[in-house]
């Protein structure tokens, strides 16, 4: 999917949405990345269509972000977290308590890079709905 052009991947998002999140369980720590990489960017770029999926892709995200296979796919999970804040705030703050209580084993992972990534999307979720 790096390959393909952003206003192909819009245009095709309703249907390749629900493989994302489905490869997000997959047991390959590589296509788990790649599909982190593509939420990401979608975040940025659709935001309307990722707060359509908001229920299922929060628990996926904070399980990746606590899972001791990958440390790049725990990073890339948390900043997916981290990003999830800038959607609209009708649509994040639902799921504030939920993102926090998830990301607080993450504070304790035994990679320094891990827990500064933890740190950063916690306080992103710490300041929603603060100002």
């Amino acid at each position: 999917m790096q390959g393909v052009p952003k206003q192909v991947l819009l245009g095709e998002l309703p249907s390749l949405l629900p493989l994302l999140l489905e490869s997000l369980g997959c047991e390959d720590d590589g296509l788990r990345l790649c599909s982190l990489e593509a939420l990401l960017s979608l975040a940025q770029d659709a935001p309307q269509a990722i707060s359509e999926h908001m229920h299922a892709l929060v628990p996926r995200l904070l399980g990746l972000a606590r899972s001791p296979r990958s440390m790049k796919v725990r990073m890339a999970a948390l900043q997916c977290v981290g990003v999830l804040t800038t959607l609209p705030h009708h649509v994040a703050f639902p799921h504030k308590q939920e993102v926090l209580k998830g990301l607080a084993p993450c504070l304790d992972d035994k990679k320094r890079l891990v827990r500064k990534e933890a740190v950063k999307s916690r306080s992103d979720w710490f300041l929603l709905g603060a100002l």
